[in-house]
């Protein structure tokens, strides 16, 4: 039987936290589980990592990992702002605008670039895809007359 030992970096799938769901629901103990893992689909899983994904369940989003790294600091709204801001004065430099926002100079740049912007630009229009078929069509440049030669050949 070949066991997959689970590396330091590896997370468990949605699936396997599923499955050590419901069987601690079903009434197994965490090493109960732990046997049931490694007999029935070689995986080895520690003991500390079942009874975690059992205590984080709660939090979790249909079985997937909790969202990592620091609360954002801004709204929508507050982005949407300073986007704003940025775009009504374009020679405000960032930390001008952070020091207005109450925010850091990396925190503004992220915003902006968020936003469509870097210092100095206008927001990007919206791509192409997002337009309908008739306005793609009309935004279109009309194609190039044809050369002479070519437009009697298409007329006769």
């Amino acid at each position: 039987m070949v066991i997959k030992e689970a590396s330091p970096n590896r997370h468990l799938s949605p699936y396997e936290r599923a499955q050590i769901i419901t069987l601690h629901d079903a009434g197994f103990s965490g090493r109960k589980i732990q046997s049931f893992l490694q007999q029935k689909y070689s995986l080895h899983c520690s003991l500390s990592t079942i009874q975690r994904t059992i205590r984080l369940d709660p939090e979790r989003n249909q079985g997937h990992s909790l969202k990592r790294g620091p609360e954002r600091k801004t709204t929508h709204e507050q982005d949407v702002r300073l986007a704003e801001l940025a775009a009504e004065n374009p020679q405000q430099t960032n930390a001008e605008l952070a020091a207005q926002a109450k925010l850091s100079i990396r925190t503004v740049q992220r915003r902006l670039r968020e936003q469509g912007l870097k210092k100095g630009q206008k927001a990007r229009p919206a791509p192409a895809s997002t337009l309908t078929d008739a306005a793609a069509a009309a935004a279109a440049p009309p194609p190039p007359p044809l050369p002479p030669q070519e437009a009697e050949k298409h007329t006769s």
